[in-house]
Order: C-alpha cells, then sequence, then structure tokens
C-alpha cells in the first residue's frame, strides 16, 4: 500500500472547496443553537437523534451486506425483533454491534479521548459482537485481500505501525479538519488492521473524528452503498479522493442543518432533509412516539421506530 503519509498530501486540491465551506457554515450554524431552549425542541432533538441511529446503523450493515431493511433495523434497535433464521440472526447481531461501537465513540469523542490503536482496537472489540471472540479488538495476523478491491492491505507485521502514524498524522497533519477525515478513513481502510469488520469500525471512527473536531455524525444510507463503496476505490485506481471528500463533506452539512431546523426552528415547525427531498415536520409530531415512515429514507408523522413495516415484521 501507499506510504500513509500519501494519503494526506491533498495541498491544493481543486474542486471541493464549496462543499467544505457549506459543510463548515451549517456545522457554525448548528453550534450557534446550543442546547435545546424548550420541552419541545428536546423532544423534536431526541427523537431525530433515534431515526439518525437506525439510519445509521441500517446503511452502515447494507454496506457490508446485511439484508435488514430499516424498519427491521429499528426493531433490532428496540430489542424487539426475533430473527426468522440464522442469517437475520447474523445480520442482527452486526446492527447491536455497529449501535453499540457508535455509542461508545460518540462517548469517548465528548471525553476528549485522542485517537490512537487502542482506540480503534476499543471501537473494533464492540462493533464485532458477532465474530469469535479470538478476533475482537485484536490486530490480524494473516494477510488478507479486500474483495472487489485493487488495493492490497499490508502485511500484519506492519499493521501495528501503521496505526500508530496514522493516528499522529490525522492528529497532526496540516490539513482541513473534514480532508484529514477524509483521508484518516481512506488510509484505515487500506490498511485493513483487523481479520474482518474493518469497514464498520472505520465508519465509526470517522464519526468519532468528526464528533472531536465539532461536527455530527454522519450516516452514509444505503441508498448511497455504491457511491461510497466508489469513492473509497477512488483512490486506488486514480488517487482522487475527492469524491469521498465530497460524500462526507454533503453528509455533515445534511445532518448539520436537520438538527439546526429543529433546534434554531420558530415553535412549532421543523424543515428536514432526507435524502429524497426536504419535509416538514412539526415539534407537535416529533412528540409522539407511535407515528409511521413513508419510504425508506423519508419520514412521515414521527422520527421514532414505529413504523408500519415495523409493526408487521414484529407480528411474524
Amino acid at each position: 500500500m501507499e506510504p500513509i503519509r500519501a494519503y494526506f498530501d491533498l495541498a491544493g486540491m481543486a474542486g471541493v472547496d464549496a462543499l467544505i465551506a457549506k459543510a463548515d457554515a451549517a456545522a457554525r450554524s448548528l453550534a450557534a443553537c446550543g442546547e435545546p431552549k424548550d420541552a419541545e425542541r428536546r423532544i423534536g432533538i431526541e427523537g431525530y437523534e433515534e431515526w439518525f441511529l437506525a439510519r445509521m446503523v441500517h446503511g452502515s450493515a447494507a454496506i457490508e451486506g446485511s439484508a435488514l431493511t430499516l424498519a427491521e433495523t429499528s426493531l433490532v434497535l428496540d430489542r424487539d425483533f426475533v430473527p426468522r433464521d440464522r442469517k437475520q440472526r447474523d445480520d442482527m447481531m452486526s446492527a447491536i454491534g455497529i449501535a453499540d461501537a457508535f455509542r461508545y465513540a460518540m462517548r469517548q469523542a465528548k471525553a476528549g479521548r485522542a485517537l490512537s490503536p487502542s482506540l480503534m482496537q476499543d471501537i473494533h472489540e464492540r462493533v464485532s459482537i458477532d465474530m469469535d471472540d479470538s478476533i475482537r479488538g485484536a490486530l490480524r495476523a494473516t494477510p488478507v485481500r479486500v474483495k472487489g478491491s485493487a488495493s492490497v492491505p499490508p502485511e500484519p507485521r506492519q499493521v501495528g505501525p501503521l496505526l500508530e502514524a496514522l493516528a499522529r498524522l490525522a492528529t497532526d497533519a496540516d490539513l482541513h479538519p473534514l480532508l484529514s477525515v477524509a483521508a484518516t478513513h481512506k488510509a484505515f481502510e487500506a490498511i485493513h488492521p483487523f481479520a474482518d469488520g474493518n469497514g464498520r469500525t472505520g465508519r465509526a471512527l470517522m464519526n468519532f473524528q468528526l464528533a472531536s473536531l465539532g461536527y455530527p455524525p454522519v450516516a452514509i444510507d444505503a441508498g448511497r452503498r455504491g457511491d461510497y463503496l466508489s469513492a473509497l476505490e477512488e483512490w486506488d485506481v486514480g488517487r482522487d479522493l475527492r469524491p469521498l471528500v465530497s460524500l462526507i463533506c454533503e453528509q455533515v452539512a445534511i445532518e448539520a442543518e436537520n438538527r439546526r431546523a429543529i433546534l434554531g426552528s420558530p415553535m412549532g415547525v421543523a424543515s428536514l432533509r432526507t435524502p429524497r427531498g426536504r419535509i416538514a415536520l412539526t415539534t407537535d409530531e416529533a412528540r409522539r412516539k407511535s407515528g409511521t415512515h413513508g419510504e425508506e429514507g423519508q419520514v412521515g408523522t414521527a422520527f421514532p421506530p414505529r413504523t408500519a413495516e415495523a409493526q408487521a415484521v414484529k407480528k411474524h
């Protein structure tokens, strides 16, 4: 693989300044909102975070081949899902691990923990609850290849030193923070430090970095799976990190704008962005925990996971 520093050699990269500026502006606007000013906004943001978690877990799991729907994922997170077969059981455990690792990463970011190889291993240990205990949190001891990728991960003896170098560069590189997040994510996936679960771990680590830097966490929705995988591959075939930077900046802006719409909106209404457009949601609707979602990626009368599809799944 490339030397780690090569992933951070992004000086003069064209075509991303406007996207970075938009993401930064959205994040500043969200930060200016502060804490919820009243009960309605507090309930609204709590409901949004539940909806976000389901989307984030569903998307991260789908990238790795999970067949769970968004509604089924919501039921899994509510500990209210009964798998029909071994595949669903495996997908259920994967979803639980992704959620647990995300919550852990957010706690560590809030506590001010620095990016380090030990943090990467701690996140992997939590995300990999569907794996054999012997590989959870353990750096791989055998060579691996990445399915569908031209990238060749380094030999096992190189993994530890490369993770140390990655942690240093992620902190010290003279780059805009969002460029550093993209470079760190791609470099981590190229190192592929674990026997399995590298994608799920890398996305949790990406959200740790974003939260540590003052940005909202992001969800790569299931419908963007191809865009995300192609963006990672663009570096391998053309040394181009712009597609990944663009995807991260776009998602940061969406998540910041969605949260600001609730926290900073006039009493009673918020306008939210979804992968299929913008919707309006009243804070009275956000208060109700038993509303329905529309099509996957949209919202009907509330964020939380009591969807019509989920109710149907629960009955089986």
